[in-house]
């Protein structure tokens, strides 16, 4: 039988709402998703005009799909528009990726910030004189899937109202013994883990001898940041 380890929490999500969806003069050059018309801003008429594409069937070049493709699933079709409309009545982080509207320069910084926290998970633990964590890819594969789903309810149970560690089953990651740690409204990977370690709860996940792999998932909907860490 599988052992399962679930830690409840409740931490304060910091407010740091989207105000606008315009952006800065250069956006093109960053490649915002979901600025098709290229004008620095995502507004209603990305959406008509990717509408039109699709409809007309008309050729757009490399750089405009990839700025079409906004759920990032390598296909630009109609959720694509949908999305953008979602985004414009405040339902950013719809699609894949669960941050569709962010440059090539923030998804970098988001995969940053999580090798940030594995690194400093490690430092807790062999400061304490615990083993290392390594980290799993396709363990990976659930925490990306995870910080979509906190985005819609930040929860231990998943939208779909399944426990959360039912996501690891679904991606075929084999274990034992599962921790989870979720939060919301950390700006930086320092902070994020200040937190944790700062909580009884997810401090316990964060040093137990039980675990012996880790992988961490980041997302930004309106402003915020959503971090998952999940232990086998």
């Amino acid at each position: 039988m599988k052992a399962f380890k679930k830690i409840t929490c409740t931490l304060l999500a910091l407010t740091m709402g989207l105000t606008a969806v315009t952006f800065s003069a250069n956006a093109a050059a960053e490649k915002i998703y979901g600025d098709i018309d290229a004008d620095g801003k995502i507004s209603i008429s990305d959406a008509t005009e990717l509408q039109k594409i699709l409809v007309e069937s008309r050729n757009i070049s490399f750089d405009q799909a990839k700025m079409a493709d906004v759920d990032d699933n390598e296909t630009v079709d109609i959720a694509d528009a949908t999305a953008i409309q979602k985004y414009l009545v405040q339902l950013e982080g719809w699609g894949k990726t669960g941050q569709p509207y962010v440059t090539e320069e923030q998804k970098q910084k988001l995969e940053q910030m999580k090798q940030d926290v594995f690194k400093i998970v490690n430092e807790e633990r062999t400061s304490r004189g615990l083993s290392a964590l390594t980290y799993n890819y396709e363990l990976e594969k659930c925490t990306d899937i995870r910080a979509e789903e906190i985005v819609e309810v930040f929860d231990h149970t998943r939208p779909n109202g399944y426990k959360w560690y039912t996501v690891l089953s679904e991606q075929g990651v084999s274990y034992f013994t599962a921790g989870e740690n979720i939060a919301a409204g950390y700006p930086t990977a320092e902070a994020v883990m200040d937190g944790w370690m700062n909580s009884d709860g997810h401090r316990a996940n964060i040093l137990s001898s039980d675990f012996h792999q880790f992988a961490c998932g980041v997302t930004i909907s309106n402003g915020r940041y959503y971090w998952v860490q999940l232990f086998i």
